[in-house]
């Protein structure tokens, strides 16, 4: 694969990233309550490297469901992962 095919691929993976951030966005924003939603944009967030992001939604799980047991998971191993996110 040659630099321009490459480079188009990443473009093309930005975009998709971001038209998936601005999805959950929008589902959130009308459902903020929607905590499986939610733990999946945070575990999302975490795919593509958006670790401060990521870990404000995870953490907004436990705030509103503080027994979610793949949230509280998720998150532990986050902070493991990136101690100063």
């Amino acid at each position: 694969m040659d630099h321009r095919h490459r480079r188009r691929d990443l473009a093309s993976e930005r975009e998709q990233a971001e038209w998936l951030i601005n999805y959950f966005r929008r589902h959130l924003a009308a459902n903020p309550l929607d905590v499986d939603l939610r733990l999946k944009f945070g575990l999302f967030l975490l795919e593509i490297g958006r670790t401060a992001d990521a870990l404000a939604e995870l953490r907004e799980v436990l705030r509103l469901q503080p027994n979610h047991l793949r949230a509280r998971e998720a998150l532990a191993q986050a902070e493991a992962q990136h101690p100063r996110s």
